[in-house]
């Protein structure tokens, strides 16, 4: 058994949907995709057709584009945490065989099979119980016999698991 505490401060919950709109969220493939597209056109227009002006100005949005989806993910996260998800601390306990999660209300248990991956990033590591939805450790709050206790769990329960060092 390994139980640890979360506290929904804004700065943690800023940092886990900026993470999920940075790496998990696939909109960023249609974003970046539309600023590659723009590149090219701009590339094509500047020397293939020679409309110096008009590949100019579609690169430089190619760039603007490609360079904004980071500043936009941060703000759509700063306002997401701001206005949905003000709750009280709560304690998870990871079992050999499920998660619970203990709220000021009521007791959630989820199976392992629920869980659908593990993302570990320097400060926390989400437990995807959903496809926008994450258990949230902060490995502040855990020991490094209970970190590897509990990537033993992930392990034993053949969960896809990803680790980002930044």
């Amino acid at each position: 058994m390994i139980k640890t505490k979360f506290t929904y401060d804004e700065q943690s919950l800023i940092e886990f949907f900026s993470f999920h709109l940075k790496r998990k969220d696939k909109i960023r493939y249609v974003y970046y995709g539309i600023s590659l597209l723009f590149a090219i056109i701009g590339i094509i227009l500047l020397f293939v057709i020679e409309r110096k002006i008009f590949g100019f100005i579609t690169f430089i949005a190619s760039a603007i584009m490609f360079l904004a989806y980071p500043s936009r993910t941060k703000r759509a996260a700063k306002k997401t945490s701001e206005s949905r998800y003000k709750r009280a601390p709560q304690t998870i306990i990871f079992y050999d065989d499920k998660i619970e999660q203990h709220t000021d209300k009521q007791i959630i248990v989820y199976k392992w099979d629920l869980v659908k991956d593990v993302h570990e990033t320097p400060k926390y590591i989400y437990f995807y119980v959903s496809k926008q939805g994450a258990l949230i450790v902060n490995k502040a709050t855990i020991t490094d016999s209970e970190h590897d206790q509990l990537i033993g769990l992930i392990k034993n329960n053949k969960k896809d698991y990803y680790i980002y060092s930044r």
